[in-house]
């Protein structure tokens, strides 16, 4: 018959559950790193992984005469005798410990006892005492074990002088030194084992009871990679690993901040809402590795072949950004947001400064003054945001020089550059798209304008125009005036030669893929809202907003967009050799006929960037730079938030400029405190004499995540009031 726990506790980590004579430890996947307590995420597979490490070290210790409590293990469980602990009474930061008699109580030794064998980089040792590296051989291991003491049942670690933990003990001087004894035999031993399996102890804890009846000191806990640091040839193999995940995060700047100056320090990081972040899908399945590993590796010998994978997750990177948008300060949060990324260099001439804390902002003025930045600062990943770095062969100058780039070569970025080139593709690849006719003469323009039956077209040019060389006309009146201002009077950019199409109907979405040489991965989708004024109307923009996902298509249009839309032009670009690295995105439309191409485009879309990355679960480093080393078949497929993103731009007033008006810039901008930077895009906006004011046609743009669309509407606008400058222009039916 099971006997009934007098009393069940979720720790941080484990589950305890207390009987009068003993106590059982039921490890669980949840850990807990920084003294924060239960992060948000879990570890499958990693409780399994502790219990068995445990039952193989616990049986090591006894092995060899180093007595445990522990009772016995089952599947599921590991027992303990059970002594009673003492907590110390705390009163203005004053932590005063009863004295106990050794003689005839037997309790919890109240500390935590810590051998070095190497100071490793992150040491705490290391910061407390610098002087001790100097003595170090190899600049890293002690010349002999260091011992220190930490409380254990106090609400944070405290380091305590050897004076000090023996009176907390309660234990006289001689059985103090037989507890230090023992620390230095049981870690030699461990120390020992692992050398054996090609492992190195760096360092740990054990913690101790002291049994009255028998007066002696015996293990007490589980010793697992979570009490230990072990390195498997570079490999943190222990919860450093986890650890080193969040040491590039604004949290744990803050974290650190906080333990620095108040005792409270997570009640006050709870109150204002300052949490962990959850790990990316491929960091939780790094972690899982990580801790199948260690065990196989403990008990058996290291596999030195999974070690290179698990290194990936261990190493911080620099990225340089080409592009000071909208869209790239999207990115620009995204890669912030990863624990893989250290620092990210902004190419931008702006004084402004951005809330993201791993930014620092830099400027080149061409491609061969930001390759000597390249070398020198070893920069890891190159990401290129606007599509005229790419025409300008950019991505081609840094890939010559061995640098990996997030970004199509000049002649693939074709696909967006040329619309003549791009509509070639799709018919030799048979995608789905309108039919067109190519113009490299205005006469010859308007002569087939007037002489086809059709009233209503769509005159595109050819070229890049910032997002206005599409005119949508509903009779040939309009489509003469677009010929006339592409052609013509060239008020718009790229209009040296023009397509003229069919006019298709339906409801427009975007979609967006990540393509390398040899395989595609389907990021999302989004919907645009491309003029200027509410109701759609008004002349075409760069996007006034956004909303992801597109949430009215069903599976069989994602299937259909991935298949016969992306398929084919994967297609494509192996068969010509055009070595396409970085995202397509596809304008497209659903007709009566099916989903028909708009345009494709060779960058992220702006602002449809700002709603598709903040639902991108998947770590945005991780996927850029498989991107862009040609691995993205090691990629699993990418996972989006089940929540919709909505996205508001704010533009100045006389945008977009195409009738001649001028644009009202040089406005101060205003901005309330209650609006978190976390939600704010910078886009055309800067610092004058102290102050923030407009410099460009889309200003900036505030995003927020919501279960359905019209509660991100309503959240969006609700925030949209703490921002104000003069001429102000933003659309009322977002979301719509």
């Amino acid at each position: 018959m099971r006997r009934i726990p007098m009393k069940t506790r979720k720790a941080s980590v484990k589950n305890l559950y207390f009987y009068a004579d003993k106590i059982e430890f039921e490890f669980s996947d949840r850990y807990s790193i920084f003294d924060w307590g239960e992060m948000p995420d879990q570890i499958p597979g990693k409780g399994q992984c502790l219990l068995n490490i445990a039952k193989h070290f616990d049986h090591l210790l006894n092995d060899n005469s180093f007595k445990t409590a522990t009772l016995g293990f089952d599947s599921q469980k590991m027992s303990q005798r059970l002594f009673p602990a003492f907590p110390p009474k705390i009163e203005a930061k004053t932590f005063t410990y009863k004295k106990l008699d050794p003689k005839n109580s037997s309790y919890l030794v109240p500390l935590e006892v810590i051998f070095r064998f190497a100071l490793p980089e992150g040491s705490s040792l290391l910061k407390r005492k610098p002087e001790l590296k100097e003595s170090c051989i190899n600049g890293i291991f002690l010349p002999e074990c260091y011992i220190e003491f930490s409380t254990k049942l106090e609400p944070s670690d405290r380091y305590l002088s050897e004076h000090e933990a023996q009176q907390i003990s309660s234990l006289d001087s001689t059985n103090f030194s037989i507890l230090k004894e023992k620390t230095l035999g049981a870690a030699k031993l461990l120390q020992k084992h692992l050398s054996e399996k090609n492992l190195e102890l760096y360092d740990g804890k054990f913690e101790f009871a002291w049994d009255h009846k028998k007066q002696e000191l015996i293990f007490i806990d589980s010793i697992g990679i979570d009490e230990l640091r072990i390195n498997a040839k570079g490999l943190k193999l222990s919860k450093e690993y986890l650890r080193s995940f969040y040491r590039n995060t604004k949290w744990f700047d803050d974290l650190s901040k906080e333990k620095q100056q108040s005792t409270n320090w997570k009640e006050k990081m709870l109150a204002e809402n300052n949490r962990p972040q959850n790990l990316s899908p491929e960091l939780i399945a790094a972690g899982v590795k990580l801790y199948q590993l260690a065990e196989a590796s403990i008990k058996n010998e290291l596999d030195s072949s999974k070690v290179n994978e698990l290194l990936y997750f261990q190493k911080s990177r620099k990225v340089f950004v080409l592009g000071d948008g909208g869209r790239e300060h999207a990115i620009i949060k995204s890669l912030n947001n990863s624990p893989l990324t250290s620092q990210i260099y902004l190419n931008t001439k702006k004084q402004l400064d951005y809330p993201e804390h791993k930014l620092r902002k830099v400027y080149y003025s061409n491609k061969e003054e930001c390759l000597e930045f390249l070398k020198q600062e070893q920069i890891d990943l190159v990401v290129i945001g606007p599509e005229a770095y790419l025409e300008q062969a950019y991505s081609d100058y840094f890939r010559q020089n061995s640098f990996p780039v997030f970004g199509p070569s000049q002649k693939a970025s074709q696909i967006e550059s040329s619309k003549d080139f791009s509509k070639k593709i799709m018919l030799e690849a048979n995608i789905p798209t309108a039919e067109a006719k190519d113009f490299e003469s205005a006469e010859q323009a308007i002569q087939y304008i007037q002489e086809t039956p059709t009233e209503k077209m769509v005159v595109k040019a050819d070229g890049l125009a910032a997002g206005k060389g599409v005119f949508v006309c509903d009779n040939k009146t309009q489509a003469l005036e677009a010929v006339n201002l592409l052609m013509l009077e060239k008020s718009i950019p790229g209009g040296e030669k023009i397509l003229i199409e069919e006019r298709m109907y339906g409801p427009e979405f975007s979609a967006f893929a990540l393509f390398d040489k040899e395989s595609f991965k389907f990021l999302g989708t989004a919907c645009d809202y491309k003029r200027i004024f509410d109701g759609n109307k008004g002349p075409n923009t760069g996007g006034m907003g956004t909303y992801s996902p597109s949430d009215w298509l069903s599976e069989e249009d994602i299937e259909f967009t991935k298949n016969k839309i992306f398929s084919p032009l994967l297609n494509y670009f192996k068969k010509h050799k055009l070595d396409y690295i970085g995202v397509v995105f596809a304008g497209l439309m659903k007709t009566k006929s099916g989903i028909r191409v708009i345009e494709y485009n060779a960058r992220f879309g702006d602002p449809e960037t700002q709603s598709l990355l903040p639902r991108i679960e998947n770590d945005f480093f991780y996927l850029l730079d498989h991107c862009a080393n040609s691995k993205l078949n090691k990629v699993n497929e990418i996972s989006e938030k089940n929540q919709t993103c909505l996205h508001l731009v704010f533009a100045s007033g006389g945008y977009p400029g195409i009738d001649g008006k001028a644009l009202s810039l040089g406005n101060e901008i205003s901005i309330s405190e209650n609006l978190k930077s976390q939600d704010c895009y910078f886009a055309g906006l800067d610092l004058k004499d102290g102050k923030l004011v407009n410099t460009g046609g889309r200003v900036l743009g505030i995003s927020q995540m919501a279960k359905t669309r019209k509660e991100a509407k309503e959240k969006v606008y609700a925030l949209a009031k703490n921002i104000e400058f003069k001429d102000m222009q933003i659309r009322s039916d977002i979301g719509e």
